[in-house]
């Protein structure tokens, strides 16, 4: 037995424990982007190969999981609702432990995990190995239908969402170090001309503040719709120039329509509220964001009212 205390150290066995084996039997919750050729699989389609993974419990990347049905067969990849385990089983070895296929089930990936303590054992014993053989061989899994792809689409999506953001001081830190913790996430940049609301529409919004008892609940009005919880760096755009007015969270149902039809649409207003991203905030570096949103925005004259830009976009 050997113990391997890294997730480096565990990634090197793996691959040198399935590259010369015959029979590979792998009970392994969770698969992350990339893990299919960073482990091999797409050169094992002529070995005896099975695979189990959670699909959809949000932590398995889907379209790693149709990678690894492309390179191996849709057969030889299957699904079990609630498996947890880290197993790597060939005829020689087995590894287990923590290490999952490059994400950890928070739905994080490649550099997103870097940070993560590992910890495994390369197993050699002859009755331990048989132990785990007719372990696996008992798992209850199942093929995976498309209907269980479009499942775990969704659930992966919601799991990238509330994954964790980056060890940074603040917003514009995190962004220059890791600017990928910011793809796939609910976050928008707003720069418009500052205007007041209509009567209606500053109506409904302080109808909605009392109803739900909400401080400092603030709104746009007549904009795209978001999702709830969704962050907005908002700037306002005057004589050329953005400045920075705050770092926003919307709400709970933050998109509310009111008053009769126009046209075919009503009226709406898009509710937040102060925020923070994780605890960072931009306005210790608020100079270089008003210089990137005032680059952004200038061929426009500022005038993207109603347009909610991504904030992965805006970056690059």
């Amino acid at each position: 037995m050997k113990f391997l205390e890294s997730g480096a150290a565990t990634r090197d066995e793996i691959v040198k424990l399935l590259s010369d084996a015959k029979t590979i039997k792998i009970a392994v919750a969770y698969w992350g982007d990339g893990a299919t050729q960073d482990l091999g699989f797409d050169k094992l389609s002529e070995r005896n190969v099975s695979i189990i993974c959670d699909l959809r419990s949000g932590g398995c990347n889907p379209a790693e999981v149709t990678r690894l049905q492309e390179a191996l067969g849709e057969r030889k990849v299957r699904m079990l609702d609630g498996l947890h385990a880290k197993v790597w089983l060939t005829e020689k070895a087995a590894i287990v432990g923590s290490s999952n296929a490059s994400a950890n089930g928070l739905g994080q990936e490649g550099w997103e995990t870097s940070g993560l303590i590992e910890a495994n054992y390369l197993i050699e014993d002859k009755i331990a190995l048989k132990s785990i053989d007719k372990w696996f061989d008992g798992l209850k899994s199942k093929a995976i239908k498309e209907n269980d792809l479009e499942i775990a689409k969704i659930q992966f999506r919601k799991n990238r969402q509330s994954r964790p953001g980056p060890r940074a001081r603040t917003l514009l830190e995190a962004v220059s170090k890791w600017p990928e913790n910011f793809e796939n996430r609910d976050f928008f940049v707003s720069v418009y001309n500052e205007f007041d609301l209509d009567p209606p529409a500053e109506e409904e919004c302080i109808r909605q503040a009392e109803n739900r008892h909400e401080e400092n609940l603030d709104c746009f009005q007549n904009v795209a719709r978001i999702p709830d919880h969704s962050y907005l760096l908002v700037f306002t755009f005057e004589n050329g120039r953005a400045e920075y007015e705050d770092l926003y969270q919307t709400v709970d149902n933050c998109f509310i329509e009111f008053g009769p039809a126009k046209n075919g649409k009503r009226e709406n207003i898009l509710l937040f509220k102060p925020a923070k991203f994780f605890g960072l905030r931009a306005t210790p570096d608020r100079e270089a964001w008003e210089d990137a949103a005032t680059r952004a925005a200038a061929p426009h004259n500022g005038i993207w009212d109603g347009k909610m830009t991504d904030f992965y976009q805006f970056l690059k």
